[in-house]
């Protein structure tokens, strides 16, 4: 099958994320996440959605039950400036084939007014993409992943896809992770908040919060070198076996359009069949200028006219 060219691509993907939002955005109206990463964290959803189809594609060979888990859910709605989108619960629902759905989805949410706006949402969305309806939890997942995954995740004949997507480093601790990847097989995609751990790295006060988050205090030995501090972070979940086996990890940079890094896209699978479809995914969203992302939005969206410069 002939490969489609990137912004032909992209404007797929954006098609699927407004037509997703217009089933949700009228429910719960006032509730809406306003992420620190803005427009920026639209690269997230996107390798979400990307990610579904070839995961739910390979694990209905091998598995008779796979679960989506999101640790940090939200309301199911985000606004950057004046744009609207829907987030990672919603794109999962959204995304979903239909001859081979998630078995469950699992999401945390300790916020009370935010779950209560994500129960709504995803309510309607499992309806209209006919899947089923979400489990949502009001508690922190650092307290409630045992209970999950022994409750809702069985090991046996099953795995997961899990969107990991802290906005502080105090928001995960790396215990938390270390259940989920020992748990049985599964993929992660987690939000690496470079930014802010790099922001924390010289404060005194945060060195608990660090190293709660790292699991150990070897970060304190590379401070001062962001890249070896993502590298650092990787190989931990790399080593983290299942089955004997280590996970593939690779990740990818979001920067600003003033070429700040932002946040790094971390994933990870123990499936080889994963393998080129990560590296197809990191080849599109590195080629993707932010401007571009944020030009094709609006045309989709229906702010603009026309696309121009891209």
């Amino acid at each position: 099958m002939a490969r489609i060219p990137t912004g032909e691509w992209l404007q797929s993907k954006f098609g699927r994320l407004v037509d997703m939002t217009e089933v949700v955005a009228k429910e719960y109206p006032g509730e809406f996440s306003e992420p620190e990463y803005g427009f920026w964290s639209i690269k997230k959803e996107i390798a979400l959605m990307y990610w579904i189809w070839p995961f739910l594609q390979i694990a209905k060979e091998y598995f008779t039950a796979f679960y989506y888990i999101d640790l940090f859910a939200g309301s199911g709605l985000m606004k950057a400036g004046s744009d609207f989108f829907v987030g990672s619960p919603i794109v999962a629902i959204g995304s979903t084939l239909p001859d081979s759905k998630f078995s469950q989805y699992i999401c945390f949410e300790t916020d009370e007014r935010r779950k209560t706006a994500l129960e709504k949402r995803t309510a309607i969305a499992s309806e209209y993409f006919g899947t089923s309806k979400p489990i949502i939890l009001n508690e922190d997942c650092n307290d409630g992943i045992d209970r999950v995954l022994a409750e809702y995740c069985p090991i046996e004949n099953a795995c997961y896809l899990a969107f990991v997507d802290p906005q502080r480093i105090t928001d995960l601790r790396w215990s938390t992770l270390e259940k989920l990847l020992t748990h049985c097989k599964g993929d992660l995609i987690i939000n690496f908040p470079t930014s802010g751990v790099n922001r924390n790295l010289p404060i005194a006060d945060c060195v608990k919060a660090l190293t709660d988050f790292f699991g150990d205090a070897g970060w304190r030995e590379i401070t001062g070198d962001i890249d070896a501090i993502v590298e650092y972070y990787k190989n931990k979940v790399a080593l983290v076996r299942v089955d004997g086996r280590p996970r593939m990890v690779n990740s990818l940079p979001v920067l600003d359009e003033n070429h700040r890094r932002l946040y790094d896209l971390i994933f990870a699978t123990g499936s080889t069949g994963m393998k080129n479809a990560l590296n197809d995914l990191k080849g599109r969203l590195e080629s993707i200028r932010t401007k571009d992302i944020r030009e094709i939005y609006k045309v989709i969206a229906g702010s603009q006219k026309q696309l121009t410069g891209y």
